[in-house]
């Protein structure tokens, strides 16, 4: 495998990592937002608290990885989007119809993020 091959192979990696690990986050944000819409136990709250803490941390080294292998500005506006949106899920955890909107501007986000890197990507090809 050459040099090139290599580099596309991690950049791929990396925008991959990134997009499964918002997805991570999203989902637990949905999840947490639900268990506190439905006025679940405090003991799930808080696990689902921690939950999403710890994958909110998971989404920093693909994305500083995304950052340090891809410069161009297009990919990189689209995941500050995507990442800002699903963080923006918390502020609507006590609204139902809020939380919905929230996690469904978060997927529209996340899908316009794979097609921007999907599009850089090809234009990659040595």
């Amino acid at each position: 495998m050459g040099h090139s091959e290599t580099i596309r192979r991690d950049r791929l990696e990396a925008v991959t990592a990134l997009a499964v690990a918002v997805s991570g986050h999203r989902r637990t944000l949905w999840k947490r937002g639900e268990a506190i819409l439905e006025g679940g136990d405090v003991d799930l709250v808080q696990a689902l608290r921690a939950e999403s803490q710890a994958t909110r941390d998971a989404v920093a080294r693909p994305l500083v990885t995304m950052r340090v292998l891809i410069t161009d500005a297009a990919v990189r506006e689209a995941a500050g989007r995507m990442i800002t949106l699903t963080y923006a899920i918390r502020e609507s955890l006590d609204n139902a119809q809020a939380l919905a909107a929230a996690r469904q501007e978060a997927e529209a986000a996340h899908d316009e993020f794979v097609d921007t890197a999907a599009r850089y990507l090809t234009t990659q090809i040595a």
